[in-house]
């Protein structure tokens, strides 16, 4: 069993998955609409097809795992189920978009009419009633719409974002994990419920996070080759990170700067990455004014945000909110009207709650024993987390989405430590039965969680 934890926790997280979703079912008969049988119909759809993928390159030899089979077996994936996705949309709203989503109707809008404009006439218009945060996602969107003035670009753009972020994780991933560990940690996000539903979306999400993976490649490029390349790239993705939520790249930024200096005390680039740092951080303090509402509301906000969120006293929902930072957002597991979308995340957010045991040991496992080249990725993924938790917005997936990635990577790293003999057998036991008694606190956690009222 030591040998195999992870088949033993995936064969496990299946069983479970699959009483959710008969759980999901039975829920639904007391919260009937229209969608939720079609809702639930595709999330048993995607359980299906993401065990059935991970099960199929289980057990394949160590040449199997490379970069080039990856990216096709996203392609094919996210193609199948961004038309799933687009063809509910459709029958139900007469949109190709999540009419819950509602950004995604003003993104296409703003974008449509940008479109129509020149560039700079159109960033004028944009900056009429709308803020800087969002001037990325409407400036990706209007260039499509140049081409193609149909909804559907954005889907196919989208899908090759997503083929780049595949491309980048699976870089970041092999530097610190066999290439069989990198490539499952990879494919379980890429595929993962949430991912394939952005995608179908017009969201920001998947341009976001594709800049924020691209930065960090950049950054461990750098870190392991010195090319003075990569780090100009990785500057000026960090600078395109401003134009979606100048907050988070001021704490990628320090993030990659504290792994830095910590692993490379003495570097003659270190004047030089301070000077850079200095100007970020000018530039996120000159940008934070418009969205200090966002970011650093009022006591007002917060308590409004905790009554919306979740029930009890204000120190149940203190631990409620750190604890979803660490193992959730917690699953919503059945369709509630107007916000069918929080189920379509059900099935990646339960595998990530299952798992998210090697998550935690695996922060325990870089810190104890000084695994510096990961403390810049374990550090951005805890600040991010927990700025998340004082503004009591770490139950919205969406402004969860920029350290998930680096969720799936601890996660699979510390499952090839385990795997590789390199924890002592009698702490791979001990955690095996943690897990045991982990997957029956989780499964009871999610039904609790849609019990509450």
């Amino acid at each position: 069993m030591t040998a195999n934890i992870f088949t033993y926790a995936f064969n496990k997280y299946i069983k479970y998955a699959i009483i959710l979703v008969f759980v999901a079912l039975y829920f639904s008969l007391n919260n009937y609409y229209e969608w939720s049988y079609s809702v639930i119909g595709i999330n048993a759809l995607n359980l299906a097809f993401f065990t059935g993928v991970l099960y199929s390159v289980m057990f394949k030899p160590q040449s199997f795992y490379n970069r080039k089979r990856l990216i096709a077996i996203i392609f094919f994936y996210s193609l199948f189920f961004v038309t799933i996705y687009n063809t509910f949309f459709y029958l139900f709203s007469g949109t190709f978009f999540s009419t819950a989503a509602s950004d995604s109707l003003f993104y296409h809008n703003s974008s449509i009419k940008m479109s129509e404009l020149g560039l700079s006439e159109g960033i004028d218009y944009f900056f009429i009633e709308n803020t800087f945060e969002d001037l990325g996602a409407v400036l990706y969107m209007s260039t499509l719409y140049r081409l193609i003035p149909n909804p559907l670009i954005i889907n196919a753009g989208n899908i090759v974002l997503g083929l780049i972020i595949a491309a980048n994780l699976f870089s970041i991933a092999s530097n610190f994990m066999q290439k069989k560990y990198a490539f499952f940690a990879t494919l379980s996000f890429s595929a993962s419920s949430f991912m394939v539903y952005f995608q179908s979306t017009g969201l920001k999400e998947v341009v976001f996070v594709t800049l924020i993976v691209v930065c960090v490649n950049y950054y461990y490029n750098y870190m392991y080759n010195k090319g003075k390349y990569s780090l100009y790239k990785l500057f000026a993705f960090v600078a395109m990170l401003l134009l979606f939520r100048p907050a988070v790249m001021g704490m990628l930024s320090l993030a990659m700067f504290s792994g830095y200096m910590l692993r490379n005390k003495n570097n003659k680039n270190t004047i030089i990455i301070v000077g850079v740092i200095m100007v970020v951080a000018l530039i996120v303090i000159s940008q934070m004014q418009s969205t200090v509402d966002r970011y650093l509301p009022s006591v007002d906000t917060i308590s409004s945000r905790k009554d919306s969120s979740i029930q009890g006293g204000s120190g149940f929902g203190f631990f409620v909110s750190v604890l979803s930072a660490f193992i959730g957002p917690f699953p919503t597991i059945y369709p509630i009207i107007f916000r069918e979308q929080v189920a379509f995340y059900s099935i990646g957010l339960i595998f990530r709650l299952f798992f998210s045991i090697y998550f935690i040991f695996s922060l325990i496992y870089i810190f104890i024993n000084k695994k510096t080249q990961l403390y810049a990725i374990a550090a951005f993924t805890i600040v991010e987390m927990l700025s998340l938790v004082i503004i009591l917005e770490v139950f919205e997936l969406r402004l969860n989405m920029p350290h998930y990635p680096f969720i799936f990577i601890l996660t699979f790293y510390f499952l090839n430590e385990l795997n590789s003999g390199k924890i002592k057998k009698y702490k791979v036991k001990r955690i095996i039965k943690y897990t045991q008694i982990w997957f029956i606190v989780a499964f009871l956690l999610v039904i609790g969680w849609n019990l509450r009222s």
